[in-house]
C-alpha cells in the first residue's frame, strides 16, 4: 500500500499589536509538504534543510533513518563525506506528524516527506514553526483517516498543533485562515477559568474573521533573526492596570475595525503597551524601518509575532507603497525586503492521492 498527502499551510503574523498570544492572520506566503506512506517500517525525514533543522530553507534534502537510534544524519549533496551523529529526529514536522499519529493509534510504516516549498522566511516572526507543526499534525490526521485510525476533528488538531507550538495565536490562522482570535483555555496559566472557576479540560476556543478585500500587508523582512526565546525573555513578569487596559481596549478595537472594514482605525487599534515596547529594542533599526514605512503611506505598523518582521497595513494593493518604502529601506542596515501579501482565507489545504 502506498500513500501520498501533500498540505500546503500559509505564514502567519501573530499578536497583530496588542492581541498578545491570541490574535493572528493567515497569509498569502506558503510552504508545501508531501508525505509518501508505504509499509517499509521507517519514517526518512527527506525535507529540506530549512525544515528539518529550522535552519534557511535550502535544497540539498535531509535524509534522516529513525529505524535506529543515533542514526546518521547528512546533507544529500555531501553522500560520500564525513557523516555526523544525529539523535532521532527532533524537528517540528517530524515530531508533530509522529505524534498525531500516536495519540490516532496508527502505525504507518515507512513514510518520507519532502518539501516541495519553502517560501516562509525562518525565525523572522511569520509563523515558520507553527506551518511546520499544522502541516505535521494535518497530514498525520489525514493519513490516519485512510488507514483507518482514530478520528479527529480540526478543533482536535487544533488543540494538539497548540500544545506542541505552545500558544494558538500562529496555529489556529494557519489551520483555517483569515484573522482569528483563540483562547488557549485550560492552558498555561489559563488552568483556573479566572472568576468562573476551573475548567474541565485544555482546548482552544477561536473565532475567525473575514479581513477585508482591500487591506494588503506589507511584510518588511530583514536578513538577520530573532528567536522567539529570546523576544520572551524581554518580557516583565507582570504589568499593571493601566497597561492591561490599555491592551484591552485596542485589541477590542482591532478586531471590531476589521470585522466592519473600518480601516481608518488601525494606527490606534494596533498600539500596545504589553511586547513591542520590549522588543523592539532587539530589532537593529526598528525604529528607521517603521518611520520608512510611515513616510511611504501605510495606514498602520506592528512587529510581527516576537520580530524581527515589522508588518505595515496597507489600503490597495501595495504598489505605491513598495516603490516609494523600497528606496528607504535601501538606505537602512539590515537588508531589509518587503514582501507584498494578501489574507488568506482557506488556511492550511490537505490533498490525498
Amino acid at each position: 500500500m502506498s500513500l501520498k498527502v501533500r498540505v500546503r499551510v500559509p505564514a502567519t503574523t501573530a499578536n497583530l499589536g496588542p492581541g498578545f498570544d491570541c490574535l493572528g492572520m493567515a497569509l498569502s506566503l506558503y510552504n508545501e509538504l508531501e508525505f509518501e506512506i508505504s509499509d517499509a517500517g521507517r519514517f526518512d525525514a527527506g525535507g529540506t534543510e530549512g525544515i528539518s533543522q529550522g535552519d534557511v530553507p535550502q535544497r540539498d534534502a535531509l535524509q534522516t533513518d529513525t529505524s535506529q537510534r543515533g542514526g546518521a544524519q547528512r546533507d544529500a549533496s555531501q553522500r560520500d563525506g564525513p557523516q555526523r551523529d544525529a539523535p532521532e529526529p527532533r524537528n517540528l514536522v517530524v515530531r508533530s506528524f509522529s505524534e498525531c499519529l500516536r495519540r490516532l493509534e496508527v502505525s504507518a510504516g515507512w513514510v518520507r516527506y519532502r518539501a516541495l516549498k519553502t517560501d516562509i522566511p525562518v525565525a523572522r516572526g511569520l509563523g515558520s514553526s507553527a506551518a511546520c507543526i499544522v502541516a505535521g499534525v494535518l497530514a498525520a490526521r489525514e493519513v490516519a483517516a485512510r488507514l483507518g485510525g482514530k478520528e479527529m476533528s480540526l478543533s482536535e488538531a487544533i488543540d494538539l498543533a497548540t500544545e506542541i507550538e505552545g500558544h494558538p495565536d500562529n496555529v489556529v490562522p494557519a489551520a483555517i485562515g483569515g484573522l482569528t482570535a483563540a483562547v488557549w483555555e485550560g492552558g498555561p496559566g489559563d488552568e483556573d477559568g479566572g472568576s468562573l472557576g476551573p475548567v474541565p479540560s485544555s482546548r482552544v476556543v477561536y473565532c475567525r474573521l473575514a479581513p477585508p478585500e482591500e487591506l494588503t500587508m506589507a511584510a518588511l523582512v530583514p536578513d538577520f533573526r530573532l528567536s522567539t526565546e529570546e523576544a520572551r525573555s524581554a518580557l516583565p513578569g507582570s504589568y499593571g492596570r493601566a497597561d492591561v487596559v490599555f491592551n484591552i481596549s485596542r485589541a477590542a478595537l482591532l478586531v471590531a475595525a476589521v470585522a466592519t472594514g473600518d480601516l481608518g482605525v488601525l494606527r490606534t487599534a494596533v498600539q500596545d503597551r504589553v511586547h513591542q515596547p520590549y522588543r523592539l529594542p532587539l530589532i537593529p533599526n526598528a525604529s528607521e524601518v517603521l518611520a520608512a514605512a510611515r513616510g511611504a503611506g501605510s495606514l498602520a505598523e506592528f512587529v510581527s509575532g516576537s520580530g524581527p518582521t515589522i508588518m505595515a497595513l496597507l489600503r490597495g494593493d501595495g504598489t505605491e507603497f513598495s516603490r516609494e518604502v523600497l528606496p528607504r529601506l535601501a538606505r537602512i542596515p539590515g537588508g531589509w525586503k518587503i514582501y507584498l501579501l494578501k489574507p488568506d482565507h482557506r488556511g492550511a489545504v490537505v490533498w490525498a492521492e
